[in-house]
C-alpha cells in the first residue's frame, strides 16, 4: 500500500511539473503577449518558451447610458478565459493545459497588471513568420461608477436591471459583442536552418597515458574547470581556465595511481581516465 501511495505521489508530481510556464513579471503594463517578437527557432531544433499574457482591465469602449445624465460608463472585465491558440507552426504546441491557472481562467483585478502564462514548445517542422494568437473570452463585466454585475452575458444579449432607468440600454448588446472577445498576438520566426550557437562540445586528450608529467589538451570556448579526483573519489587538484579554443595544461605531479580528470564548462562536461606512473 505504501509503495502504491508513493508511486501515486510521484506520478502526480511528475504530471504537475510537466508543461509548466513562468510568468515574466517585468513585461510592460500593456495588453498582449510577451516577449514580442518571440525568440526565433529553427526546423528540427527543440523549442521551449514561456509566453506571458497581459490582460485588459477595462474595455476600449465607454458606454453612454441614455436617460442617466451626462455620465459615461466604463466596463471593467472581471475575468478572462483563454479559449484557443492559433497561428502556431507545425511541430509546436501551446495547449490550454499549459496555463498557470486552472481551466486557463484568470480573475482580473482593477488597477493592477494582470498576467498569466502558457508554454510554447516542441520541435518545429515548418519555417516562416507566424502570428501566435490567443483568443480570450471575457466572463463578465462591472460598469462604473455604479456597480452592475454582468456575469454570464453572451454577445447580443438584452440586459435588464432592477433600476428602471437602466431597464434597457440601447446599443449595449452591440458593445458587448464588440469587446467581449479579445485576441493577443506575438510574432514568431522559424528558420530552415539553425541560427543558434552550437553547444560547446568538449574534445580532450591526456598524454602520455599511462605516464608522468602529463599534458591535458582540450577544445573549449567557455570558461572551464579542471578537477582531478583519485580512485576513492576525493578531489586532489582543481583549477579554472578561460576558454581559448585550443587549450593546453601541464598536469601536477601526483603519486602513482588511477585518476579521473573532469573537464566542466557551462554547457558540457567530459571525464578522462589517467594513470599516473
Amino acid at each position: 500500500m505504501k509503495k502504491y501511495a508513493l508511486l501515486t505521489i510521484c506520478l502526480f508530481v511528475a504530471y504537475s511539473l510537466r508543461g509548466q510556464c513562468t510568468v515574466d513579471t517585468q513585461t510592460p503594463n500593456v495588453k498582449g503577449l510577451y516577449p514580442n517578437p518571440l525568440p526565433g527557432g529553427s526546423i528540427g531544433s527543440a523549442y521551449s518558451q514561456s509566453v506571458t499574457m497581459v490582460f485588459d482591465t477595462h474595455s476600449d469602449t465607454t458606454i453612454n447610458v441614455p436617460g442617466f445624465g451626462s455620465q459615461t460608463f466604463t466596463a471593467y472585465y472581471t475575468s478572462f478565459k483563454v479559449q484557443q491558440v492559433s497561428g502556431i507552426p507545425q511541430g509546436l504546441s501551446m495547449p490550454l493545459s499549459s496555463c498557470n491557472q486552472p481551466n486557463c481562467t484568470y480573475n482580473i483585478v482593477q488597477n493592477q497588471t494582470n498576467r498569466g502564462c502558457m508554454l510554447l514548445s516542441g520541435t518545429p517542422t515548418e519555417s516562416g513568420t507566424f502570428q501566435v494568437t490567443t483568443t480570450n473570452y471575457a466572463n463578465g463585466y462591472i460598469i462604473m461608477p455604479i456597480t452592475i454585475p454582468l456575469t454570464g452575458l453572451n454577445a447580443g444579449d438584452t440586459v435588464s436591471f432592477d433600476d428602471s432607468r437602466l431597464s434597457s440600454i440601447p446599443g449595449l448588446p452591440g458593445i458587448i459583442s464588440g469587446f467581449r472577445t479579445k485576441t493577443y498576438t506575438a510574432t514568431l520566426q522559424i528558420n530552415t536552418t539553425s541560427t543558434l550557437k552550437p553547444l560547446n562540445t568538449i574534445q580532450a586528450t591526456v598524454y602520455p597515458n599511462p605516464g608522468k608529467n602529463a599534458i591535458l589538451k582540450w577544445t573549449s570556448y567557455e570558461k572551464t574547470q579542471i578537477q582531478i579526483a583519485n580512485s576513492l573519489g576525493y578531489t586532489v587538484w582543481k583549477t579554472q581556465i578561460p576558454g581559448n579554443g585550443e587549450n593546453i595544461l601541464e598536469l601536477p605531479n601526483l603519486p602513482k595511481g588511477l585518476y579521473l580528470i573532469q573537464i566542466q564548462s557551462n554547457t558540457n562536461s567530459l571525464t578522462l581516465k589517467w594513470i599516473c606512473e
